[in-house]
């Protein structure tokens, strides 16, 4: 009698999980709601990927699930307590809580901050945020399928998730989430200051140098580095990538035929040196 009690026993928890599935944040929001997610609103035994910010307005009970919170982004327990029942947490972001009562596992890579009150994210459901990544380009961290871009309130007219900007001033992005979208609501402005864009070429930097300026079809970049590992971007004022690369030591020739006549911006960098230019394609 035992052993058919625990052959029972075992194929009820068989089947408890078998409707466990993935559920993964689509864009910022509450966790109660239910466009926030890919799949629905989590339950136990689900793995659960947090892509974006999203909130808890009480506690979380984790129960048996794998929780994955992803760089760049944001798990906040508002004013309470996670509360992990043998699931797995691995953090990479940033989670933020009132404490922790663990009986399962942790593996932290990010921040995990115990606190009492932190960024509560107030704006719309699925409103995006702009993240300033390492490398100081500006990142929306929903994805959608076109984007719209604005500096001090013009729009810059670049459809990417990433760009690079080249002006000082305040940048906000919206998005559609899918085709026949219409854009959603702004982003919070966040502001950037450019200090290293100079207007010609940069005299206290003597090791890179370019000719002619105003270029037709080629432009011609001398490079004095040691470094062998020089990388070039050429980019519009607007922050979009043109061209991209790596230069070799002395005399490279670049074709910039395929670039409209404009201002570019060209910048190289290796382990020790920065330079930014400006030239003409006429």
């Amino acid at each position: 009698m035992y052993k058919y009690i625990v052959l029972f026993a075992l194929l009820f928890n068989v089947c408890s999980q078998s409707h466990a599935t993935v559920k993964e944040s689509k864009c910022n929001g509450n966790w109660d709601n239910y466009s926030v997610w890919k799949n629905g609103i989590p339950n136990k035994y689900d793995t659960i990927i947090i892509n974006n910010y999203v909130v808890l307005t009480s506690y979380i009970e984790l129960n048996n699930n794998v929780l994955i919170v992803n760089s760049n982004s944001e798990l906040y327990v508002d004013y309470s307590f996670v509360v992990n029942y043998g699931s797995k947490i691995l953090n990479y972001g940033r989670t933020i809580t009132l404490g922790l009562k663990n009986y399962g596992s942790v593996v932290n890579h990010g921040k995990f901050i115990i606190t009492k009150s932190y960024t509560y994210f107030n704006l719309p459901t699925c409103t995006p945020v702009v993240i300033q990544l390492m490398n100081d380009s500006l990142y929306s961290n929903i994805q959608g399928t076109e984007y719209d871009w604005q500096v001090n309130g013009k729009s810059l007219g670049t459809n990417s998730r990433t760009i690079h900007p080249q002006l000082s001033g305040y940048y906000k992005v919206r998005l559609k989430s899918y085709e026949g979208d219409s854009f959603g609501s702004f982003s919070d402005s966040l502001k950037i200051v450019i200090t290293d864009l100079p207007t010609e070429q940069d005299p206290t930097n003597d090791l890179v140098n370019i000719y002619p300026n105003p270029a037709n079809d080629f432009i011609n970049i001398t490079n004095q580095n040691d470094d062998n590992n020089t990388y070039y971007e050429i980019s519009s004022l607007q922050g979009q990538i043109q061209l991209k690369g790596f230069l070799n030591n002395f005399n490279n020739r670049i074709s910039v035929q395929s670039l409209k006549s404009d201002i570019y911006i060209l910048k190289t960098w290796n382990s020790t040196k920065t330079s930014v230019i400006r030239f003409c394609k006429i």
